[in-house]
């Protein structure tokens, strides 16, 4: 009787299978073997060569054959890449420094903007005031208006009249005649 597909079998019942995984990574291994051989690296050049690209049988056979040359490459490889990485950080640096200038401004930005809301407001107000003396000399003017087409005699501030004049006093006296 055939096992069920959805069950899972003990590992001594799936011995087949291990097998299976070793032939998959030996494959694997193979494949890998194979891209490597496919997939050359570069070795940097002395001052007076260029970089090359080197396959695996090269880099083999440079290292049996050549190990301190090999070696010699592999160190300028590596300082070139230390110094790229190096290269790498510093921009980086710069970038965060950039970063916190740029955050220094927008902070400096949003206090102005602050400030200047608040001026603003206090222009907005005057503006306010302002309508409401237009809007009183507006109707003072209207008023004086039609003061004048009806004949009255109007003026805009109250005037201002003399009273009648109360006459001095009697000198006062000590009671003697001069």
């Amino acid at each position: 009787m055939p096992r069920p597909r959805n069950t899972v079998a003990s590992t001594r019942t799936n011995r087949n299978e291990t097998n299976d995984d070793d032939t998959n990574r030996n494959e694997a291994n193979t494949n890998t073997e194979q891209e490597n051989r496919h997939n050359p690296i570069f070795i940097d050049g002395d001052e007076h060569e260029e970089r090359r690209m080197v396959t695996l049988e090269e880099f083999l056979q440079y290292a049996s054959d050549e190990p301190e040359w090999l070696y010699e490459k592999l160190q300028v490889t590596h300082q070139r890449y230390d110094d790229s990485l190096d290269d790498h950080k510093v921009r980086l640096a710069e970038e965060e420094l950039r970063g916190q200038t740029k955050d220094g401004e927008i902070a400096l930005l949003r206090h102005e903007t602050e400030e200047m809301k608040g001026q603003l407001q206090d222009i907005k107000k005057q503006l306010t005031d302002v309508n409401a003396e237009r809007d009183a000399f507006g109707s003072q003017i209207a008023r004086l208006v039609m003061d004048s087409a009806s004949g009255r005699q109007a003026s805009p501030m109250p005037i201002n009249s003399k009273s009648t004049k109360i006459p001095d006093p009697p000198m006062l006296t000590d009671g003697k005649e001069p």
